[in-house]
């Protein structure tokens, strides 16, 4: 497995403790893949919840859609090149890196500090929507414990 090393310029990094985990390189190499928009070429391609391709499919783009990549690695045991893609969020194969096959071609490359900027602001918006659901059901636990501590109180007030 390669180091652990973001590569700079416009190749993707991914986070280490992830891609560690996984026994992923968080180096794309000199293949053409890292942070930027692309061009499906793959009809149905799946983007999937993780790297893993194994993991359940969330989505699947048509030959000719637009996606923005935000982080790109070497899946060796797969022999791909993976990509984080922002909208739909997941991951999808952009190279299998044998034959050279490509599911998607880079259109615009984005400077890696840009990358890493959205996917900072991507992953604040997936706590933020966390922090907003937990909200939601707190308030309403909250009424439900008001709602039946007033009905307590008015069982007690006709009893004295």
């Amino acid at each position: 497995v390669a180091p652990l090393v973001p590569r700079l310029g416009v190749r993707g990094a991914v986070h280490a403790p992830e891609a560690a985990m996984a026994g992923l390189a968080a180096d794309a190499g000199d293949d053409g893949c890292g942070p930027g928009v692309y061009i499906v070429q793959h009809d149905n391609a799946a983007v999937r919840m993780s790297v893993d391709l194994n993991s359940p499919i969330v989505a699947r783009l048509h030959a000719g859609d637009s996606i923005l990549v935000l982080e790109s690695l070497r899946c060796p045991m797969d022999g791909r090149v993976r990509g984080r893609l922002a909208n739909p969020a997941g991951w999808m194969s952009l190279l299998e890196t044998q034959v050279g096959y490509r599911w998607a071609t880079l259109s615009q490359a984005v400077s890696q500090e840009k990358a890493q900027l959205l996917r900072d602001v991507i992953d604040a918006e997936g706590k933020i929507e966390s922090l907003q659901d937990r909200v939601a059901r707190l308030r309403a636990e909250h009424r439900a414990q008001l709602q039946n501590f007033h009905e307590r109180v008015g069982e007690l007030e006709k009893k004295f």
